[in-house]
């Protein structure tokens, strides 16, 4: 009965990933990270007036460590895709849950770094009523969280399934 348990933390968990997934490449790939009301930005490029342009890597020091620690955030995510391909091969699958959760969980804490970063770089303009953060913000938001509760997950099945490994 524990272990069916278990697959259903770890099913549990690969679900929320995936959603935590898809609030990534919505938040990677927008231009709704900010609006003013004449532009819109998001972390590769921006509007001005319907001028569309993508954004360098010389600007404000804050916003490249945003944009840093999401692509952080995606290796970590690359990184959990081996691992999940190691997962088929292995015998002692609990090592290998293990790691897909701690993939998860510093995935998760990059992205909430990339946040931070990144409302640094914005909350003055929009404390002083300049500007609003728009769509890509709060899917970052969700999606860090979403990575950080299916790590918990997966790390919660990995210790649960190495009483029931045969050494």
């Amino acid at each position: 009965m524990t272990g069916d348990f278990n697959h259903g933390k770890n099913g549990a968990a690969t679900a929320i990933a995936m959603i935590g997934m898809t609030c990534y490449i919505v938040c990677m790939t927008s231009k709704g990270w900010y609006y003013t009301s004449i532009s819109n930005s998001g972390l590769w490029g921006g509007c001005l007036r319907n001028q569309c342009a993508g954004i360098g890597w010389n600007g404000e020091p804050s916003f490249v460590a945003a944009r840093s620690l999401f692509i952080v955030s995606g290796i970590f995510q690359g990184f959990k895709l081996f691992l999940a391909f190691a997962f088929c091969i292995v015998k002692h699958k609990s090592s290998v849950i293990m790691g897909i959760g701690l993939a998860d969980l510093l995935a998760g804490l990059t992205m909430l770094g990339g946040i931070i970063a990144y409302t640094v770089f914005a909350a003055p303009t929009v404390i002083n009523g300049g500007g609003v953060f728009g769509y890509g913000f709060y899917f970052a938001w969700f999606g860090w969280l979403f990575f950080f509760i299916a790590g918990i997950f997966n790390i919660s099945a990995s210790n649960n399934l190495k009483s029931y490994e045969v050494v």
